[in-house]
């Protein structure tokens, strides 16, 4: 199940690009909904003991992948923390954010057991590079689902 922030405890992390508020408009909203959607579905009927958002932006995705983990990080090259912290709160949720780079992720190899990226690697120059550094960081049997236009 999609659980989204309200629309007035979010903050888009940079209201010039990021989408944020498509995602509760009426008609559009629906295909942006939608691929989240798959992205749950894509991660199947199963706890995972860590979870990682890479490029988590406006945290907009944060509270349903809470719903499938017992501990949620987020990543993202915008230090935007604080904003993004608040509208969790609001949401009862509660996740490890830092800030940093896809392409260099500061975690050791193996440690999570899914790894979920939505709209990051279409702005890459090499995202064959930010693949590779997400299945590092992935442990045996784990899982990574990449959305992408």
């Amino acid at each position: 199940m999609l659980r989204l922030p309200k629309r007035n405890d979010i903050t888009p992390a940079d209201p010039r690009e990021e989408p944020t508020r498509y995602y509760y408009w009426p008609m559009v909203g629906w295909f942006y909904r939608k691929r989240l959607r798959m992205v749950v579905e894509a991660l199947g009927n199963r706890r995972y003991a860590r979870l990682l958002e890479v490029a988590y932006g406006s945290g907009i995705f944060l509270p349903t992948l809470h719903g499938l983990c017992d501990e949620l990080h987020g990543l993202d090259l915008l230090d935007r923390q604080e904003v993004v912290q608040e509208t969790l709160r609001k949401a009862g949720v509660s996740a490890h954010l830092q800030v940093g780079d896809a392409l260099a992720m500061p975690y050791p190899n193996e440690h999570f057991d899914a790894v979920v990226n939505v709209s990051m690697l279409e702005h890459l120059h090499d995202p064959a590079a930010a693949i590779r550094e997400m299945l590092r960081v992935t442990n045996p049997g784990g899982i990574v689902v990449l959305g992408f236009p």
